[in-house]
């Protein structure tokens, strides 16, 4: 991953999917949710996520949330695949499971050459693992 100090970069505000900036990065990583790449959304996500995590206070655990369910809707793989990732580091997951129950089972995106659909299997095992684990 390559950092700048240019803010209009995609890629600064992020170092292994950490944040780097902090609280500053906020803003600009939400902007970011609304490119029209699929792959900086998904990043945007992470980073977003992650810093909201830093704050840990109800505000940000609800922003958290409204954030992945939107996410879990978007067009894309790259994006709903970020927003599964996004689910299964959270403590608390049970408010996903009627997005999940919808993924495992329409989740329209295939694996050229292959007859699975991979998001849908991970939404089955992350919807399982709630359900039975918790």
């Amino acid at each position: 991953m390559v950092l700048t100090h240019d803010l209009n970069n995609p890629d600064c505000v992020t170092l292994g999917d950490r944040p780097k900036y902090g609280q500053r990065a906020l803003g600009p990583a939400l902007v970011r949710l609304s490119n029209r790449n699929p792959m900086v959304r998904a990043r945007a996500l992470r980073t977003v996520i992650a810093i909201l995590r830093l704050r840990n206070d109800a505000a940000s655990r609800a922003q958290t949330e409204g954030l992945i369910q939107a996410a879990l809707e978007d067009a894309e793989f790259a994006v709903r695949a970020s927003a599964l990732d996004a689910i299964e580091e959270l403590k608390e997951r049970v408010q996903f499971l009627p997005a999940l129950r919808e993924m495992a089972d329409r989740d329209p995106a295939t694996v050229p050459g292959e007859a699975n659909f991979p998001l849908r299997v991970r939404a089955r095992k992350l919807r399982d693992t709630i359900l039975f684990v918790g």
